[in-house]
């Protein structure tokens, strides 16, 4: 009864460990997201934006500014109202240039925000676009709704 037991416990343990690694590597490397995209076809690049959409990213940034953004849909022609957070250009470790955007919907998280702030970013990756020259990387800050991809056009 003590070794299986024991063998219960152990293999709830591979469980829990296997489980909180997978987790701990979903989120996005930045980085390679943006280096990958970058060197990628036209053919290629929808692809790669589609694989990695709604994932968790991180991303350390510095604030260029805060913007009150407004946007509308056209099929239903309702408003929406959201927060932008552009960040200052950084490159990533193999030099390719990008910026993050950062949309929030509650004015409450972005109100004490400052520009030259450095943030930690923990979002949802919905969209890159190529800036001629650089990249920006769209990060929804907030839980996103089917409404919210309505909004960005995602």
């Amino acid at each position: 009864m003590r070794q299986c037991f024991a063998g219960v416990i152990t293999a709830a343990f591979l469980i829990m460990a296997t489980t909180f690694s997978y987790c701990a590597s979903a989120t996005l490397d930045i980085d390679e997201l943006v280096d990958r995209y970058g060197a990628a076809t036209g053919v290629q690049r929808p692809k790669i934006e589609g694989a990695n959409r709604y994932k968790v990213i991180a991303a350390i940034a510095v604030i260029k500014d805060v913007l009150d953004w407004n946007t509308f849909d056209k099929a239903s022609s309702r408003p929406g109202r959201y927060y932008k957070v552009v960040t200052e250009q950084q490159a990533t470790k193999a030099g390719t240039l990008y910026r993050v955007i950062i949309y929030y919907k509650d004015e409450a998280k972005v109100k004490n925000l400052v520009k030259g702030q450095r943030i930690n970013i923990d979002g949802t990756f919905v969209k890159i676009n190529d800036d001629i020259g650089s990249f920006s990387v769209w990060v929804f800050a907030d839980k996103l709704t089917a409404e919210d991809k309505v909004m960005l056009e995602l």
